[in-house]
Formats: structure tokens, sequence, C-alpha cells
């Protein structure tokens, strides 16, 4: 059995709830304070003599422009899975939906490509999750994603899944 746990700069620890509480208080401060809260929640899980698998599923951040807040939390965030040797995975990768809220071609800021699927969103992306990448303590699963030729991007995901080994 494997947990899971979900952790955005919005998402609140305790009674903190807002995005800006980042840029307004010392990091040290909130970064512990925000470390402490995931361990009550679900860190504790791996730790003990019944310790169990967990991984950080879901955390992201705004790509068109990375803001204070967003730094701080990704930072923070990012020393912890480290510090824990956690496994992880990024909301999201699609640039935008097909359909959403009402709306066709619906743009996903938290994408790591952009709207034409074509083109990193954030161009710094791969220089800021090196620390992540890294195989830091035992043997991990890792998932690489590659950026598909261009002719594929219009594919669904399943259909990338069943086309990978004819590139």
């Amino acid at each position: 059995m494997v947990f899971e746990t979900h952790l955005y700069s919005w998402s609140g620890i305790g009674t903190l709830k807002l995005k800006e509480i980042w840029s307004k208080q010392p990091l040290n401060r909130i970064c512990a304070n925000s470390i402490r809260g995931l361990d009550q929640r679900a860190g504790f899980l791996t730790t003990g003599v019944n310790a169990v698998p967990l991984i950080m599923t879901e955390f992201g951040f705004d790509q068109t422009g990375s803001t204070v807040e967003d730094n701080r939390f990704l930072t923070c965030l990012q020393t912890y899975l480290v510090g824990r040797d956690l496994d992880w995975g990024l909301w999201a990768f699609h640039g935008s939906y097909y359909f959403r809220e009402e709306q066709v071609q619906l743009d996903e800021s938290f994408g790591v490509v952009d709207a034409t699927w074509h083109n990193l969103r954030y161009p710094n992306f791969t220089d800021k999750f090196q620390l992540l990448q890294r195989k830091n303590q035992g043997d991990h699963f890792l998932l690489l994603v590659k950026l598909f030729p261009s002719k594929l991007w219009s594919h669904t995901i399943f259909d990338i899944a069943e086309n990978h080994s004819q590139m």
C-alpha cells in the first residue's frame, strides 16, 4: 500500500490558508510551520516501525510568471521532499484542456508546456527541478517525460503511450 498527499502554496496548513502568507512572513517561519503541518497530516506515515511509502502525487506552481509566493513555497517543498527522499508528481504537464469550464482550449497556467504544447511554459523549468531529479538515497522508479515531435501533441495521452515504441 502506498499513501499519497497533495500540497500547493494556497492549500493551507492548519489555520494558514492564504497563498500570500508566503510573502508576508519570514520564509523560515512559514516553511517550518508548513513542514510541521505536512508531517502531522501525512509525513508521519513514513516513520516508525509501521512506516509505509508516501508519494507527493500533486503539487505545482503558476508557470506563467512564477510569483514570489510560489517560489518560496517550491523551495520549502523541494527541501522537504529531498530531505525525506519522497517521490513526487507535478501538476500538470498539459498546456491546455480540450474542454473545461465550458471553454474549448482553456489555458492551464500550471502546465509544463504552453498552450501550443510545443514549448516549455517556464523556460527555467528543468533548472528549477534539478535537485528533485537526482537519485538521493535508495532505488527509485523514475518516470522520464520526453517532449515528443510536434505532430504528436494533438494526440491524447493514450495515443502517445501506444506509439512510444515508434519514436
